[in-house]
């Protein structure tokens, strides 16, 4: 049968839901059908969820962990029933601070080796912020094959600019497709961006213009939040 799960954010802590086939709360999950998890002790918010092949649920979430400048990328981990996963990363949960200020996940995809890919951003100070992309190995470890230890950020524009990565897609060949928006500091508007890196997590200068495409014709606001490829693989 198939099930369907939800996502619901609340202020202080992360929820999910798991529905039958038939609509209804699947009570053999967590408690009644709802598990809540304050992940962080503090405040959390889930932003995507990715289901693993053996049933496993990974939610890639923003939480005000320890020693945190307000806001980390967390990712945790849940077994089909409902409990924590504390095989994963520490005791259930991986996350991410960057020392230089807030940073937050958008994004979360399972790759066909059952590594984790999570994409965000990372605040860099003022108004600049870099994209970010997070690869951890099946055991919620960072991937020390993938970027710096398991992190690959850069900025889309050399002198700097606001950018957040809003979503992921992988190729055939295993590359690595980045959406989401840029905007210069003097600009007033965001304009479309979509990066390409290689699985190493090194950026595909074959892609576009150094492996960045930026699209705005008519100079108005503009994001990507949703990749797919057509029959062709473009």
């Amino acid at each position: 049968m198939k099930k369907y799960i939800v996502l619901i954010i609340i202020s202080c802590l992360s929820t999910l839901v798991l529905f039958g086939q038939a609509g209804e709360l699947d009570i053999g999950f967590a408690d009644n059908g709802i598990l809540e998890w304050d992940a962080s002790g503090a405040f959390d918010r889930g932003q995507a969820i990715a289901v693993q092949p053996d049933g496993k649920i990974v939610v890639a979430l923003n939480g005000a962990f320890p020693n945190s400048n307000g806001s980390d990328i967390g990712v945790v981990r849940i077994n089909e029933d409902g409990s924590h996963d504390t095989s994963f990363g520490n005791e259930g949960v991986y996350f991410y601070s960057n020392p230089s200020g807030l940073d937050a996940a958008t994004d979360v995809i399972i790759l066909e080796d059952e590594k984790i890919l999570v994409s965000g951003w990372i605040s860099q100070g003022g108004a600049f912020s870099d994209f970010v992309v997070i690869q951890l190995n099946t055991d919620g470890t960072p991937d020390a094959s993938f970027g710096t230890e398991g992190v690959k950020s850069w900025s889309i524009f050399e002198d700097g600019s606001a950018d957040i990565a809003n979503c992921l897609a992988v190729t055939e060949e295993g590359k690595i497709l980045v959406g989401g928006q840029s905007r210069l500091p003097l600009d007033s508007y965001h304009s479309n961006v979509i990066c390409r890196l290689n699985p190493d997590g090194m950026i595909d200068s074959t892609f576009g213009s150094n492996g960045i495409y930026i699209w705005n014709p008519d100079n108005t606001p503009k994001e990507t939040h949703k990749l797919d490829f057509a029959d062709d693989g473009r």
